[in-house]
């Protein structure tokens, strides 16, 4: 266990560290029918079945996992998780246009790093708004180091939009990276060890990444983003522009 700061969940707040933890998001009922109706769309009765049918279907029919991560993440309850985002973040933009951009259901494969994403801030992939908040929740079990739980710089947001590296992958994928070198991990990095059914939500600029998976299980969560604008401004397209 590496843990590196002495902070708390509890303890978390915007102005200081840039993110806050959210306890009991809704009713668990609601995160147990979306797990149950993934089970019941793969046939599969447990974690363990879909587990091991989504590391066979990204190692003989990554195309198929793509469209099947694409269906799940259209279930209304991410929808929700959205609206309940707005509900969190809305005092925090007075005077703006809430936009929603979307949510998905990320597959955390295990003892796979080719789906870690480095350090980086949400504002660079997309840039163009006043405000822009991000929630993360575990799904079908809680979320720890073992398992690869995404983890933050602690008051990196304090920076604003930092330059970045664009790193493009073989697979069309790109990261835009961003270099940590000027800060102490040891003192600033906080793990997201979340207990299923809670949430964080970051600011744009909080720099953050997701680790390795070192469970024998895929790890779940859900991601969702909204920013806020008190002019037009462009909602999608967004790879253009990096």
């Amino acid at each position: 266990m590496k843990k590196t700061t002495t902070l708390k969940l509890e303890d978390l707040n915007f102005e200081d560290h840039g993110i806050i933890y959210k306890k009991e998001i809704f009713d668990k009922s609601i995160l147990d029918g979306l797990e149950n109706d993934i089970l019941l769309l793969t046939n599969k009765r447990n974690l363990i079945e879909l587990s091991d049918y989504i590391v066979e279907l990204d190692r003989n029919d990554k195309k198929s996992l793509l469209e099947l991560n694409k269906f799940i993440s259209k279930h209304p309850v991410i929808s929700l998780i959205g609206v309940t985002l707005m509900n969190d973040t809305k005092n925090l933009a007075p005077n703006t246009f809430p936009v929603y951009l979307g949510g998905s259901i990320l597959l955390g494969l295990p003892n796979d790093k080719r789906l870690i994403y480095s350090w980086h801030q949400e504002s660079n992939y997309m840039p163009g708004f006043k405000k822009l908040y991000n929630s993360w929740t575990p799904l079908f079990k809680n979320s720890e180091i073992d398992n690869g739980t995404m983890s933050v710089i602690i008051g990196s947001h304090k920076y604003g939009k930092l330059d970045y590296n664009k790193i493009s992958s073989s697979n069309g994928y790109t990261q835009l990276e961003n270099d940590v070198s000027d800060f102490n991990l040891k003192e600033s990095e906080f793990w997201c060890c979340i207990p299923l059914g809670d949430q964080v939500i970051f600011d744009q600029n909080l720099i953050h990444r997701s680790n390795n998976n070192k469970s024998n299980n895929v790890r779940f969560s859900i991601t969702s983003r909204i920013g806020y604008s008190d002019v037009l401004t462009s909602v999608d397209g967004f790879k253009e522009k990096y």
